[in-house]
């Protein structure tokens, strides 16, 4: 039965676009569902329209942009904005390839002069060929009914093809796009906005909106240019030309000479338009002229988007696959170069347990001797006065929350770009002489250079040629490009007295705090205040802290108890009147303390939690651990023990958690010469 209504399902979409018969006809694609994959598919389009089969390339929905650089659009053709669909050819991995699109049948028995107009997108440096293809009901396509052509101009651009001699009259008529592929990934071609008409002595059209283009943004007082093409029979004068941005009042100017059919010509309008606002705007431009008996293509609208200062990118619904998605204009790409590949890097999101210990998501990778260099790019951002870029950093355990160690030539690169990311130069590198742990530390980069400028940003991180024994995660969360105030201090890192992350437990060791000015204005006298584990600590900076400037604050010796919690939680922020941005006033972390941690690498792989996460309850494996474990004590983050019981020798332990809320957990195994660590978290 099943079977059947499959079938039955196929003949019933075959039979409602079997043929189309009313026109004028168009077809946007913006009802069909996005698809993505290999170049060769597959990808199942609608509406009658359908991918040819194995001809080893496949047209695509998309939106939003393609996913290489200085390839294919950035946005459709109409409405002209980043949500609009198009149908592209992806030809990353798939050069010198054929991408056959197949239209619906259509009745041009009507039509005594059928005309189909559609338009194109073809930029790249090694672009392939489009072809239109014709079968008038015999089956056998007649090739080259124009002749094939390429570009490479990042615009879209307008093809009209007229058929009376070759389809006039006929009930069974279909077309197909013919793609064929360059010899490298900067060749994708896009199509759009296909209307089938019966020609007609007037109708002229807005083909495009020279400028202002998108590009890499736009500012300052600009001119307004259109293209106009005459689609009728008749020639044609003595009409107005006008155009609207965003909700200000319309400009109207007269075309002045004569505009032959099918002839196409520039108009520069005399009134310009200031772009220096930092926002989006929405340019709509019309033909007026009462004679013309086509309304359809009077009016073209092209959505410019003003460069802007970088919203906070902190990967939340990030995957690890979808970041052009989740932060349009973000990109991936990989390669020692500028990325101009559109393969995704190795970048990943953070799992819930990272998550939860940051308190944000972030993005991550693995640097472990895979000598690759994987990037994430910003999209173009209009750097204004006093700027700075903004992003924090940690390392951690490979999938885990402790501490690590930064391969001895690994680095993470800060790149910009000047040019649309083209060309890229060094910002700064973060590489293993820079004090980076298991807290976020946030960086800034002033950018006074660069003012007025539309610039990518280019975050690289590269694993050099040493293979290192260090296996750890690389985390970068909470970009931003904003305007610095005068007043803004924050906390930014943890030490202890011996530079690293492990507190030793009633010695009286010193923990230190590392205190930034993010501010323009030099600062003193900030209050801090402090917390290890219960313990509070009162300072205050007295001395002078200049714009940009970091210094280390010793807050105090702590004593704890050796026969205590592994780990002490720590907190400190400022308390500074005068700040105007709190976001980077706290910083939190959770410090080791003496050897809690000795034996987890042998125990990983012995003792486990199931499951985890956990909703109700959890058990306890130790597996094949052959040692003599005495208490099993649960903690909440801040060290608190909420639950204790002595091991009586059994090999699971289940515990029941309908009192606890959610969060994240720490369950100690204590032994007569160990102690280990689990985390767990509960949903």
């Amino acid at each position: 039965m099943r079977i059947f209504l499959f079938f039955l399902a196929i003949s019933i979409s075959s039979i409602s676009f079997s043929q189309i018969n009313t026109f004028p006809y168009t077809q946007d694609f913006e009802s069909f569902s996005n698809c993505s994959g290999t170049c060769s598919g597959p990808c199942n389009l609608s509406a009658g329209w359908s991918n040819a089969t194995n001809d080893g390339a496949e047209w695509f929905v998309d939106f939003g942009g393609t996913s290489s650089f200085n390839t294919g659009p950035s946005q459709d053709h109409n409405p002209g904005t980043s949500s609009g669909n198009y149908l592209y050819t992806e030809t990353s991995g798939c050069n010198n390839q054929t991408a056959l699109l197949n239209s619906p049948t259509f009745d041009f028995s009507l039509l005594s002069n059928p005309t189909i107009d559609f338009w194109w997108h073809m930029f790249g440096t090694a672009m392939g060929t489009m072809h239109f293809d014709l079968d008038t009901g015999t089956g056998v396509w007649i090739q080259d009914v124009i002749p094939s052509w390429t570009a490479n101009a990042n615009q879209w651009q307008n093809t009209q093809i007229n058929l009376t001699n070759l389809a006039a009259f006929n009930p069974n008529v279909k077309f197909r796009i013919r793609g064929m592929t360059g010899t490298s990934f900067t060749s994708d071609m896009a199509i759009d906005d296909f209307r089938i008409f019966n020609d007609i002595p007037d109708d002229l059209a807005i083909t495009e909106v020279v400028s202002p283009k998108q590009d890499c943004g736009v500012t300052g007082v600009l001119p307004i240019e259109i293209e106009i093409t005459n689609l009728g029979a008749s020639d044609q004068n003595n009409f107005s030309l006008a155009y609207q941005i965003n909700d200000n009042p319309p400009v109207i100017q007269q075309y002045i000479g004569l505009l032959a059919s099918d002839q196409k010509d520039n108009f520069v309008f005399q009134s310009s338009f200031d772009f220096t606002p930092l926002q989006d705007f929405k340019i709509k431009t019309w033909v007026i002229f009462p004679q013309d008996l086509n309304k359809a293509n009077d009016t073209l609208s092209e959505g410019v988007k003003e460069a802007f200062p970088l919203e906070v990118v902190d990967f939340s619904n990030y995957n690890g696959d979808n970041l052009v998605n989740a932060f349009p204009g973000w990109r991936e790409a990989r390669g020692n170069n500028a990325p101009g590949a559109s393969l995704n890097a190795n970048w990943k999101s953070s799992d819930s347990l990272q998550q939860l210990f940051f308190g944000t998501p972030t993005a991550k990778i693995n640097l472990s001797g895979t000598q690759n260099s994987e990037w994430i790019v910003s999209p173009p951002v209009l750097i204004s006065n006093s700027a700075r870029l903004f992003f924090s950093v940690a390392l951690t355990t490979k999938d885990g929350t402790q501490s690590a160690n930064m391969g001895s030539d690994d680095e993470l690169e800060v790149y910009i770009s000047t040019d649309c990311g083209n060309t890229f130069s060094i910002l700064t590198t973060i590489d293993a002489f820079t004090t980076l742990s298991n807290s976020l530390r946030q960086f800034a980069i002033n950018l006074i250079s660069y003012v007025g400028q539309d610039v990518v940003f280019g975050f690289k991180a590269k694993d050099g040629p040493v293979n290192d024994p260090e296996d750890y995660d690389l985390h970068i969360t909470l970009i931003e490009a904003r305007r610095v105030f005068p007043n803004d201090v924050g906390i930014i890192d943890f030490r202890t007295q011996n530079g690293d992350k492990i507190i030793a437990a009633n010695t009286g060791e010193n923990i230190f705090i590392r205190l930034k000015n993010f501010g323009s204005n030099t600062v003193s006298n900030i209050p801090i205040v402090s917390k290890v584990g219960v313990v509070n600590y009162q300072n205050v900076f007295s001395g002078n802290l200049a714009s940009n400037a970091e210094t280390e604050i010793n807050i105090g010796a702590y004593f704890g108890d050796p026969n205590g919690s592994p780990f002490i939680s720590v907190k400190s922020f400022t308390l500074f009147s005068n700040d105007t941005i709190n976001s980077n006033d706290t910083l939190n972390a959770v410090l080791n303390v003496d050897g809690a941690t000795e034996l987890q690498d042998l125990l990983e792989k012995e003792i486990s939690i199931r499951p985890n996460p956990f909703s109700d309850h959890f058990t306890l494996d130790l597996g094949t651990f052959s040692g003599t474990v005495k208490l099993i004590k649960v903690f909440d983050l801040n060290g608190k023990e909420i639950h204790s019981v002595h091991w009586n020798g059994d090999k699971l332990f289940n515990f029941e958690s309908n009192s606890l809320s959610s969060g994240l957990y720490i369950l100690n195994l204590e032994g007569e010469n160990f102690v280990h660590r689990l985390k767990c978290i509960k949903e």
